[in-house]
């Protein structure tokens, strides 16, 4: 009996191993390309390019105040294993990006906005196509729900959005968006963010099957909680298939 019992093992093992190899690979294998990007008020923004096989679908990743591109690291690769191309900027006064976020306005932060067009210009330009994703954290959540071109947008992620950051407020857009489809995720010891999340999924006139609300334990705040809550991920993988 023991050796029928070690034969399976031995099978599952030749079975399996293959494709979480391949898997390994595929993420190791990833073309990373440095990009600069020029926004319409001539401001410098430096990204990193993560291509996919196919340009069929995009995502552009925002991160948070006093963070970089590199937050998506690890979030980034794993979207393009999926299938999905991957655009990470550095916001203007955020790391190599043009600009000194200690000296902003809320108008320089309101601004913010033209980043995420000149990165969804950048995808674009590979296929008009493509259908285009925006995630993003914190002030970066509240960028990408208020993204003017709202028709050219499949999906919107928002790690930890506010009703308000430096007077980046997303509500009016929320309310107004009646296509896009909205994931909104917080923790339930971030209040601000929590309470915000419930405001904004309550105002928006989106059907049920069209939005979702997710609340993780703890206090992590933007992409923190992808470190903290590791099935995260996947959840936004997830997500992005069903509509794309």
């Amino acid at each position: 009996m023991k050796w029928k019992i070690n034969i399976i093992i031995f099978l599952l093992i030749f079975i399996l191993l293959p494709a979480c190899l391949q898997q390994k690979q595929n993420i190791t294998d990833i073309n990373m390309q440095k990009i600069s990007l020029t926004t319409e008020d001539q401001k410098n923004i430096a990204g990193i390019f993560y291509p996919a096989t196919t340009n069929d679908s995009g995502v552009v990743l925002i991160h948070q105040m006093a963070k970089s591109k590199e937050s998506y690291n690890d979030l980034a690769p794993k979207l393009v294993t999926a299938g999905f191309n991957a655009v990470t900027i550095d916001l203007r006064g955020h790391g190599e990006s043009w600009g000194d976020k200690s000296k902003f306005t809320d108008d320089d932060f309101n601004n913010m906005i033209l980043d995420v067009k000149a990165a969804v210009q950048f995808l674009k330009s590979k296929n008009p196509s493509m259908k285009i994703n925006l995630i993003g954290a914190s002030i970066g959540a509240n960028i990408v729900l208020q993204y003017p071109d709202i028709e050219k947008v499949t999906s919107i992620i928002a790690l930890s959005p506010g009703i308000n950051f430096h007077e980046v407020m997303p509500e009016s857009a929320v309310k107004n968006n009646s296509s896009v489809t909205i994931l909104l995720i917080a923790t339930d010891k971030d209040t601000y963010s929590r309470d915000s999340i419930a405001q904004l999924f309550n105002d928006s006139p989106l059907p049920s099957d069209k939005k979702e609300m997710v609340i993780y334990d703890g206090n992590a705040h933007g992409t923190d909680i992808l470190s903290a809550n590791k099935e995260l991920t996947d959840k936004i993988i997830e997500w992005l298939k069903r509509f794309n």
